[in-house]
């Protein structure tokens, strides 16, 4: 068996591993949706490990690229996504091996951490190999009432994102200025993430003042409207009122039964809010990075920042 790491001319024999052992029901499986994920992330391509018998992928160990800051000092990571192991080979150890093979390739390529959130079943496996919880993520939560709905027409303006490069300067220069870990912004990264997706209709809204990203989502016979991204400077009631006012808008569009978003917003937004430890758990993996603990770092994140995607 031979541990080594992906080329391009790998990308469909992965793409029908992942589809043979997982199926479709997480997320779709295409070489498109691989591409865009692992290939064009502005942060940079991913770092994927295989596992190959005689010509065979029996295995694959893809970790997206990230960068975080905490104040002006950048901190390069991982985020470990995409993992899966052949049916046929399964409780050989592959899954252990990838993984400890990537964070060794991670420290020799100067990378701070890894983090991700595990779903219950490889969250263990994780822990075994030495990575940290964080415990439980908080979510904001809003409940909206059925006596505020009504017929509306709202449209989410999606501008040049040129526009959007002062607001992500000061968005960041603001973050600079607190004591938490957050990921920086830029036009390219929120084109990628919520104008490209190829999987996650999101509506849009940017102005040079606002970008705003949610999409809805039905799990259990409930409407989830997600606020995946808000930036804002905050300090025009203005544009409080416009944010409020567009969430509540679309919520009522698309018959929402509740609202979520990062904690930090609050305020933000409409109906009966509230924050809550009902998020996935967040684990961290430390690498090259110089903090003493990340149960003493404060992190401050958007809902699209640490969904699985």
């Amino acid at each position: 068996m031979l541990i080594r790491k992906s080329t391009e001319a790998d990308i469909p024999a992965i793409v029908a591993l992942l589809k043979k052992s997982l199926g479709e029901t997480s997320s779709p499986k295409t070489v498109d949706y691989w591409v865009w994920k692992h290939i064009n992330n502005p942060f940079g391509e991913s770092m994927v490990l295989v596992s190959d018998n005689n010509g065979q992928l029996i295995g694959v160990r893809a970790m997206m690229r990230w960068c975080m800051q905490e104040g002006v000092d950048a901190q390069y990571c991982l985020r470990a996504v995409d993992t899966v192991t052949h049916p046929d080979y399964q409780g050989r150890g592959i899954f252990s091996i990838l993984t400890q093979k990537i964070v060794a390739r991670a420290h020799d390529e100067g990378i701070d951490f890894i983090f991700n959130t595990p779903n219950s079943k490889s969250l263990p496996g994780y822990l075994k190999l030495g990575w940290i919880s964080l415990g439980k993520m908080t979510i904001g939560i809003s409940l909206i009432s059925s006596m505020f709905r009504s017929v509306s027409s709202s449209q989410l303006a999606l501008h040049d994102f040129s526009c959007l490069d002062n607001l992500c300067k000061r968005w960041n220069a603001l973050q600079e200025t607190a004591n938490h870990l957050f990921t920086p912004k830029s036009p390219a990264y929120l084109k990628w993430r919520y104008i490209d997706n190829p999987v996650v209709k999101y509506f849009v809204y940017a102005t040079p003042t606002i970008f705003l990203a949610m999409y809805t989502r039905k799990r259990k016979g409930i409407t989830e409207l997600r606020v995946a991204e808000l930036i804002c400077m905050g300090n025009m009631p203005v544009d409080r009122k416009k944010i409020k006012s567009l969430v509540r808008q679309w919520s009522i569009e698309k018959k929402a039964n509740l609202i979520s978003f990062a904690p930090q917003f609050k305020s933000w937004m409409p109906g009966f809010a509230m924050n809550l430890p009902f998020g996935p758990i967040l684990i961290t993996k430390k690498i090259n990075v110089v903090l003493p603990s990340f149960k003493l770092v404060k992190m401050a994140y958007q809902m699209g920042d640490m969904e699985l995607f």
